[in-house]
């Protein structure tokens, strides 16, 4: 099967000769590929799957994730179609051994995460306030009212990323069956916490946290890092890694923000001071997926 879908697109960049490749032209290319290790890899923004430089204006990535193989692109066309936020645009995606490629704009410039620690703070509020103006945008792109990753027609898929388990969670039918989730893995964490209590011959009272649904499902991108923000050449804030993105409560994106909070070692607290100007402030939301996703 070759999904061919996200080609004759309007391009922001400068055209390549990338643009509008054929099925057949993009697999040879991957055929022709050295992928001897090391050779043209990349690690780009943090992206936890392989990227390859293909040439100074594209790359590639392999996605692996069998079901939903579309849901990436998707999910960046539809930023692309709706907003004006800065994301690389996508040339092509193929299927090839059992994988899906994804040939993408390559964006020059440094990734946040590198820049941070020598900017002064007028230019990090300047930052800030682009990412602000971007989560803005994507809470007002319209799509389905039901939570999760969404695929090319829509549909939603198994949900990932910092609050679900390693193996994912859903698709969910409703919000309510999201919800649903979170208070029965919640309950398992509670029975946990007791049993740990009592081995050290101690008492234990769970807090009092429920998953709140009473906030509009939005397009959330999930994962906005120092490492998926990269500052182009021209100052563009970029907007990259779309991966974990989807339908979700809007206080999402604070609380995905704020789990790098655990690692303080690479994570700025000046980052995570700033992260409730980008997203919103719900301080009770972060605690309460942590506890019911465990």
């Amino acid at each position: 099967m070759l999904i061919g879908q996200y080609v004759a697109l309007t391009f922001r960049q400068a055209p390549s000769k990338f643009d509008g490749l054929s099925d057949e032209a993009a697999i040879s290319l991957l055929e022709a590929y050295d992928f001897a290790p090391g050779q043209n890899f990349m690690s780009i923004s943090g992206m936890e799957t392989p990227v390859w430089r293909l040439s100074p204006d594209t790359v590639f990535k392999c996605l692996y994730n069998f079901e939903g193989l579309s849901c990436e692109p998707y999910i960046m066309d539809l930023v692309y179609a709706q907003t004006t936020i800065p994301t690389p645009r996508i040339r092509k995606c193929v299927m090839w051994h059992d994988a899906l490629y994804v040939f993408m704009e390559y964006i020059e410039g440094t990734d946040l995460a590198v820049a941070w620690p020598n900017l002064g703070w007028r230019k990090r509020l300047r930052i800030i306030w682009k990412l602000r103006t971007y989560v803005a945008q994507l809470r007002k792109v319209e799509v389905p009212d039901v939570p999760g990753r969404l695929d090319g027609t829509g549909r939603p898929l198994r949900c990932i990323g910092h609050f679900f388990t390693d193996d994912g969670a859903g698709p969910f039918a409703s919000y309510a069956a999201m919800s649903a989730w979170f208070a029965s893995k919640r309950r398992i964490s509670i029975a946990l916490e007791k049993w740990r209590a009592t081995q050290r011959g101690k008492s234990y009272t769970s807090p009092d946290f429920r998953f709140d649904e009473s906030m509009p499902l939005v397009l959330t991108h999930g994962d906005i890092s120092l490492n998926n923000v990269r500052i182009g050449t021209d100052g563009t804030v970029w907007l990259l890694d779309w991966g974990r993105a989807g339908v979700y409560p809007r206080w999402f994106e604070y609380a995905a923000m704020m789990t790098y909070k655990d690692f303080l070692g690479q994570t700025p607290r000046s980052w995570l001071r700033l992260a409730p100007f980008v997203a919103g402030w719900y301080t009770l939301r972060e605690v309460n997926p942590v506890i019911v996703s465990v």
